[in-house]
């Protein structure tokens, strides 16, 4: 059967991940020196609880390459195709790391795919790969459909405030400055995989609205749309933005995700988020 492997920004945790049949490995958080592995030492409502507690914004790495030689090293024994599937190239150097431990396993058949995504629209395609796997798809087939999927992904991020973007360098301080003056909220989108600005609005409440209209206006209107609705401590936000998109579109489930502290470092707590899959 072919293994499936992805990083940690993709919502899933390690324990969730072998739930369903995929290998995630942790990218790094770090806070005052001391670096926290995502989803194992560090889950999505303590991180919350530690930014939340002080005023520093802490940083996150991908995980280093001896982490994923050593994810990979069971799974190439098993003489099975891998296929990993990684975050974005473009904003994320887990990819690179994925390469470079790729290479101490001369000859085995590990195929990483730059998905150009991340957060909820990575573990879409990390679970519908680990499906197909366990219904005995072959690597190539699962690749040809994971790659037809990546340019029909939409991801839209509500954030609350603009300080985590500068101290980031995602935002200028004069722009930060400006947004905050006038008291904007970015709507973040992913564009040939990098962070860019959809558009910006006047208040939360407002920007909860426009992602809705959003998903109405270009997911298809069945199951096939894969919408998940993510949040960093914004849990009854997302249960209303779920609960509207179930009703409005008539499905029967909108799964809800935290959002990966590494994502949350470049974000900041409150951040709220919704991604899909428009048809071909």
């Amino acid at each position: 059967m072919v293994h499936i492997l992805t990083d940690s920004t993709s919502c899933l945790s390690p324990t969730f991940g072998r739930q369903n049949g995929i290998v995630v490995v942790s990218n790094l958080v770090t806070f005052s020196g001391q670096n926290y592995r995502e989803w194992l030492d560090l889950d999505a409502a303590a991180f919350i609880a530690k930014l939340n507690a002080g005023d520093e914004i802490p940083t996150s790495a991908p995980a280093p390459v001896n982490d994923f030689v050593e994810a990979l090293r069971p799974l190439v024994q098993s003489r099975e195709p891998v296929i990993c599937l990684i975050a974005s190239r473009e904003v994320s150097r887990a990819f690179d790391n994925v390469q470079e431990a790729s290479r101490r396993f001369p000859g085995a058949d590990i195929r990483i795919i730059n998905t150009r995504v991340t957060s909820s629209l990575l573990a879409t395609l990390a679970l519908l790969a680990a499906k197909w796997a366990a219904a005995g798809q072959n690597s190539d087939m699962i690749e040809q459909r994971i790659r037809k999927m990546i340019p029909n992904g939409r991801i839209y991020f509500l954030v609350p405030t603009l300080n985590y973007l500068a101290k980031g360098g995602r935002i200028g301080g004069a722009a930060a400055w400006l947004g905050t003056l006038l008291q904007l909220k970015p709507i973040l989108t992913l564009t040939d995989g990098w962070v860019d600005r959809h558009e910006m609005v006047r208040t939360y409440q407002h920007g909860i609205i426009k992602m809705q209209e959003l998903v109405l206006a270009h997911a298809t209107h069945d199951s096939d749309s894969y919408i998940v609705v993510t949040h960093a401590g914004a849990l009854a936000e997302a249960q209303d933005m779920a609960r509207n998109l179930q009703d409005s579109l008539r499905l029967s489930n909108i799964p809800i995700y935290d959002i990966p502290p590494s994502i949350v470092c470049n974000t900041g707590p409150g951040t709220l988020g919704v991604s899909f899959y428009i048809a071909p």
